[in-house]
């Protein structure tokens, strides 16, 4: 009798509850484009004419070149290990043009882990000559499912390197991009732990059998404040200390939104700067600091900058976890991370986000 108590309790306890959301996944072959592996350039040769590429801090080297019309890239995945495919470069063209690259894709396989590689991104960079050899690698293998109560859909990526999982979530037509509000954690790419934020109500991944194919996710009512520890605190507002709040601004050298989002950063500063510092933070490859410098001279940025390398072990773009660019964030002196934005169409939310700072003080 015992036993069979302890079995029925067992069950009751990975049972459906009538909150519980349960999605059926269904295999897809198309990559996860805009999310996962994007490629950073690191430099241009102009006399070879080729560019190299990172992604994946560094796991994934990509080298880029042109020969008689053709774009041929090379991905190192270990000093010893490289895969090699080619494109006419009039087509690279039309597809990103048309935005079609995914349909491109190439999957390859490599240890038992499953590769894709995508002759193109989402990224505009500031140097046109990288517009020329788009890439990206994205990992794993694909299902996707609908989200019944606001038909959003839910790709679930298992990582064969990692044997692990990823959920992204495309809402309203656009997978989520990094952004924290309203104590709401959004990423462009969650873990199976993580709180997953959908239609504005958070959920927690209760279960999901991928054999099976099915994903089960339930409501939570728990949103944390995100606070970072002192010793970058301290960092931050080091020589803003009269302060209360301060705004930082994530950009690159290399990122074109970025660059073209500074007139705008600019006029925010103007407007907020009696009651909010700023301060931005350029990640790039060192032999980009000359330029970095031109860009601060060019637009007329007075306020609190730093220059953080793509060699840099731990920096506060890594602890705040910042994936795309241009990011902003703003922060208050007891640490409390109030609100991370990322993409230049995010701007009107910052200005008006900064305007409630500024008129309670």
């Amino acid at each position: 009798m015992r036993l069979f108590l302890l079995i029925i309790s067992i069950l009751f306890s990975f049972s459906i509850s009538a909150n519980d959301i349960e999605i059926s996944l269904i295999e897809t072959k198309r990559p996860i484009v805009g999310t996962r592996h994007i490629a950073i350039p690191v430099r241009y040769d102009s006399i070879e004419n080729y560019v190299s590429y990172t992604a994946n801090k560094g796991r994934f080297n990509i080298k880029a070149e042109l020969k008689k019309r053709n774009l041929i890239y090379t991905i190192y995945i270990r000093p010893d290990t490289a895969f090699q495919f080619s494109f006419r470069q009039d087509s690279i063209l039309k597809w990103h043009i048309n935005n079609t690259y995914d349909l491109h894709a190439i999957k390859f396989k490599h240890n038992n882990h499953f590769f894709y590689f995508i002759p193109g991104t989402k990224i505009q960079y500031n140097d046109s000559i990288y517009n020329q050899f788009p890439c990206m690698i994205s990992e794993g293998e694909i299902k996707q499912g609908c989200f019944i109560p606001n038909e959003s859909t839910i790709y679930v990526l298992r990582d064969t390197l990692l044997k692990d999982a990823s959920i992204f979530v495309k809402e309203n037509g656009h997978i989520h991009s990094s952004m924290l509000l309203n104590g709401l954690n959004y990423k462009n790419e969650y873990s199976i732990k993580d709180t997953i934020p959908i239609n504005n109500i958070p959920y927690i991944v209760k279960s999901l059998d991928w054999d099976n194919s099915n994903l089960v996710l339930t409501p939570t009512y728990y949103r944390p404040i995100k606070r970072i520890d002192s010793t970058w605190l301290n960092n931050i507002f080091k020589g803003i200390e009269d302060k209360e709040y301060v705004f930082i601004d994530f950009w690159g050298t290399w990122c074109a939104p970025c660059i073209q989002a500074l007139p705008a950063i600019k006029n925010l500063y103007l407007s907020n700067k009696d009651n909010i510092a700023f301060f931005s933070i350029c990640y790039d490859s060192i032999d980009n600091y000359t330029k970095y410098q031109e860009i601060l001279g060019n637009h007329g940025i007075e306020w609190k900058n730093e220059f953080v390398s793509f060699d840099t072990k731990s920096s506060i773009i890594e602890y705040l976890n910042i994936e795309s660019f241009p990011s902003f964030a703003l922060i208050n002196k007891h640490g409390e991370v109030l609100f991370i934005l990322s993409g230049d169409s995010s701007l009107n939310m910052v200005d008006s986000l900064l305007k409630k700072v500024s008129s309670s003080k």
